[in-house]
């Protein structure tokens, strides 16, 4: 009798894990073309804003496996409060943009630095995102990140951080959503409506133009994290996490 009520006590005890999701996702999937790239930019336009949610790019290069990250998030505790960030995994030197811009070291999902700035994010803002490669070294590459407010005109430049080898851009790119927040049930997962447009490379401010144009080819989404992806050229809508 112990043992069939510690087997029942197991299982519910499983479900009861099973119904909780921490640091929900999903993936847009993109095929770029193989090649070298000095530069990504990106516009993700956040409809829905909602605590601890992270909407970004990643990005790689054809000369290491690390690759590192760039997007906007909330605070866990309050919608109003963003944070920038650009990240790169196993990084050897990172050197802070503006004034109000701020150096991490991060560790936990793999280990790396981080150029930051703290500052509120406006629902229905379109914010370009953009890597540009910078000065190169005999030991690695710097790489430069600016987010830009397109509907305020206001740019903001977070930093440069350096790979440890001579680094150009390849065509390992994706967008997440994400949830880091605390463990909540799956219906409790905060829900978010995002929009991401292109991604262009190797852009020229001078002309206006970029030599290509790439949009997701298919998405997923992480195991209990309930959305929708309506993939459309140019205005790709995600809906992330709720009932």
């Amino acid at each position: 009798m112990k043992i069939n009520l510690f087997i029942v006590s197991v299982i519910l005890s499983s479900n009861l894990l099973a119904q909780q999701h921490q640091n929900g996702n999903m993936y847009l999937h993109y095929n770029i073309s193989n090649g070298s790239y000095y530069n990504i930019d990106q516009e993700i336009t956040p409809l829905k804003l909602a605590n601890g949610t992270f909407w970004a790019l990643t990005f790689g290069f054809n000369e290491q496996k690390d690759g590192g990250y760039i997007g906007i998030q909330t605070d866990f505790s309050s919608v109003g409060k963003g944070l920038f960030i650009f990240s790169i995994w196993n990084a050897i030197d990172a050197k802070k943009g503006d004034d109000d811009a701020y150096i991490s070291d991060f560790g936990g999902e793999g280990v790396g630095k981080s150029c930051r700035i703290s500052i509120p994010l406006v629902e229905s803002h379109s914010y370009k995102l953009r890597i540009w490669q910078l000065e190169t070294t005999s030991n690695g590459t710097y790489w430069g990140a600016w987010i830009k407010d397109q509907t305020e005109g206001i740019e903001h430049y977070l930093g440069k951080i350096k790979t440890k080898n001579q680094t150009t851009l390849s065509n390992s790119v994706s967008n997440f959503v994400e949830y880091y927040g605390g463990q909540k049930a799956c219906d409790d997962v905060p829900s978010s409506k995002v929009v991401f447009k292109s991604v262009k490379t190797n852009c020229n401010d001078d002309l206006g133009t970029c030599k290509a144009l790439f949009n997701p080819i298919n998405y997923s989404f992480g195991e209990c994290v309930k959305g929708v992806c309506n993939l459309n050229k140019n205005n790709n809508l995600v809906i992330f996490g709720g009932n």
